[in-house]
């Protein structure tokens, strides 16, 4: 007897809906193999009838059939991938009646990117939940927003695959910050590396501030990457002496 069970292959492959399952049981603590074995039946529209021996009579659809250990194990081998955090920006598009920004940051302006950094970088220090809370109103517009514990973890992976992603697409600038490990910098280096951060794209002129917190994300990432780039390049040519 064949049984068609489709299970996602990557980060790429799940909908809103398989997301917001999945992030639900992050939420609840399961461990690695307990959470991909709920995905597998939810996912598989599978659902057990009886126990036999150290086997399981499964249905699905109007078809039963007799799964070993084995058997489940091999499926949840094809959902390895969610052991990993993404590397492309992966949200839930709307919580409630709230729509995210754009996934990927484009034409959302540097500040708020800026401020959902030093959140974030926040939260890894301290795991406090009110800091995802303060993200959450940046992301999806809304300081009226109210935060449950799948929606907080969503946001903690948002953050995360949009670093990811941010730190392939602009590697000379994220390569050379202090948490290119992923580590939680400290408040003071959060304030130094966004200073830092404001100073190259405004040359040092303070006048400039505004007109550069106002940028693009992309825009303003593409020239510090650009900056970057350019100074290892200098370091490489001329080594300065340690």
């Amino acid at each position: 007897m064949d049984i068609d069970i489709t299970l996602p292959k990557s980060w790429r492959d799940m909908n809103q809906a398989k997301l917001k399952y999945f992030f639900s049981l992050l939420s609840l603590g399961f461990s690695s193999d307990e959470l991909k074995t709920y995905c597998i039946f939810r996912w598989g529209d599978l659902e057990v009838v009886s126990q036999i021996g150290n086997s399981y009579m499964l249905k699905k659809g109007r078809k039963n059939f007799l799964a070993s250990p084995l058997l489940i194990a091999s499926c949840m081998d094809n959902l390895s991938f969610l052991d990993e955090m993404p590397t492309y920006p992966t949200n839930l598009r709307k919580i409630g009646r709230y729509e995210a920004l754009p996934h990927n940051f484009s034409e959302v302006p540097f500040k708020k990117f800026i401020m959902c950094d030093n959140l974030y970088q926040g939260y890894l220090a301290t795991k406090r939940d009110d800091l995802l809370d303060e993200m959450g109103k940046i992301l999806y517009n809304s300081g009226r927003i109210v935060l449950n514990g799948t929606e907080r973890i969503s946001v903690m992976y948002w953050w995360a695959s949009l670093k990811n992603y941010f730190n392939s697409e602009f590697k000379h600038f994220f390569n050379g910050i202090p948490n290119g490990s992923g580590n939680a910098l400290t408040g003071e280096q959060v304030k130094a590396t966004m200073n830092a951060q404001i100073r190259a794209l405004t040359g040092g002129d303070i006048t400039k501030e505004k007109e550069v917190l106002a940028m693009d994300t992309w825009r303003a990432l593409t020239e510090l990457d650009a900056k970057a780039r350019d100074y290892q390049e200098l370091e490489r040519k001329y080594p300065s002496k340690k």
